[in-house]
Formats: C-alpha cells, sequence, structure tokens
C-alpha cells in the first residue's frame, strides 16, 4: 500500500490517495470520505459492480463480470478445431464447457484442448469410458467418450478446475449423453501447463461439424 499526493496544478491538487499496491484507491482526501474507486479500463471506464478487471499480457485492461461470461459457439458447419475462448483471465479458477445437440460427419474423437498462449496437444492424463464399456486414455486432449461416430449426437458438460496455481495444474470431469439411445460417457483428468490457462478449444480432426452448439464459462 502507497501514500501519495496529487501533483500541484492539476485538477485534484493538494488531495491525498491511499492505494493499494495493484492500483485501487482506497481512500481520498478530496473526498472526505473513505471510499473503495474502481480503477479505469485501458479506455478509462470505470468498473461497475459484479465485474473485476482483467489485463492482457500486453497490458490492455477491460472488465469481465466476476460471475463468469458465456460464450456459445456454433458447430454446424466447418472442420477442425474451434476456438471456445483465447482470452480466458489469469484469475479464473473454474472452466464450464456445456454440448447441446453436438455432433460430427465422422468417427473422430471430439477432445477439448486447452493452452497458455499456444495450445497444448500432448500430457493429457487420465481416461474416459462409456458407462459399462471400456475406458481410453486421454492423450491430445480430453476426449468425450471412448468410442465416436456420426450417429452421436450429444449433451453434457466439462469442468476444468485450477488445482494449482502454482504449477498451473488443471483437474478434468465430466459426463456426456446421446440424445435418443441410453448411452453416455464419463470421464476425467488432468494437464499440467507451464504458465496460466488462457485459451480453450475443441478439435475433431479431418471431420465436420454437422449440429448443435458448444459454450464456455469461466469464473
Amino acid at each position: 500500500m502507497t501514500i501519495n499526493k496529487e501533483p500541484k496544478g492539476s485538477s485534484k491538487a493538494s488531495a491525498i490517495n491511499i492505494v493499494t499496491t495493484d492500483g485501487e484507491k482506497l481512500f481520498n482526501s478530496a473526498k472526505k470520505l473513505s471510499t473503495y474507486d474502481a480503477k479505469e479500463d485501458s479506455l478509462g471506464n470505470p468498473g461497475t459492480d459484479g465485474y473485476v478487471l482483467s489485463s492482457t499480457t500486453s497490458g490492455t485492461r477491460s472488465w469481465v463480470s466476476r460471475n463468469g461470461t458465456v460464450t456459445t459457439v456454433a458447430t454446424t458447419s466447418g472442420t477442425g478445431a474451434k476456438d471456445l475462448s483465447t482470452t480466458i483471465p489469469a484469475w479464473a479458477t473454474e472452466i464450464t464447457i456445456s454440448f447441446f445437440n453436438f455432433s460430427t460427419n465422422g468417427t473422430v474423437m471430439p477432445v477439448i484442448q486447452v493452452g497458455d498462449g499456444t495450445y497444448v496437444t500432448t500430457g493429457y492424463l487420465g481416461s474416459a469410458r462409456r458407462i459399462s464399456g471400456t475406458a481410453a486414455l486421454h492423450s491430445t486432449g480430453f476426449r468425450l467418450g471412448n468410442t465416436w461416430d456420426a450417429a452421436y449426437v450429444v449433451h453434457g458438460i466439462i469442468k476444468l478446475t485450477l488445482h494449482n496455481s502454482t504449477t498451473h495444474v488443471w483437474a478434468c470431469s465430466g459426463s456426456i449423453a446421446r440424445s435418443g439411445t441410453a448411452m453416455n460417457w464419463v470421464l476425467a483428468g488432468s494437464i499440467d501447463l507451464t504458465s496460466a490457462l488462457d485459451r480453450a478449444r475443441i478439435t475433431i480432426g479431418a471431420n465436420t461439424y454437422d449440429g448443435g452448439s458448444v459454450a464456455i464459462r469461466y469464473s
């Protein structure tokens, strides 16, 4: 915490501020009261209740909801990987990825990949399995199940939770179920990153997305 005085000649001359190490004012003598002044974002916008200030690696500041922001990505067309978010803030400790009517046109297993500047494509631990079926190990990402088919239309949730903020280890768990058929999968695992997680995506290789959507929320 620091105590500073506004320079003479400024519009706040003689005002004394008490400021925390991250720049937030706790007291301003010109207002004659103790207060909590939210900082401004890079455009000079003040904060509002329920929002926290997030900064990118380049120093750009923006306000994001403390309760999490939901981003929905359509999966009705396209191939390969789809970014769910590349701006997950460093303060996030929980990420939820949800599926609605999600489907593809082939048998390549969809996987969730995360990253810390770039996507990590190795080192995913754990497995996924169909209930009463055989488990399949994670490898290049968190698998939705142990098998996949063009006929599958699925729903469900995958949750990632920060396990260690120093070593950037994230744990994963989830469950996925098919529409119209009594078939569901469970999964669990972990990934050890080198720095703060900032992105997540789904990838299906050379297959084509042909239905539904995938959403991501962090908090």
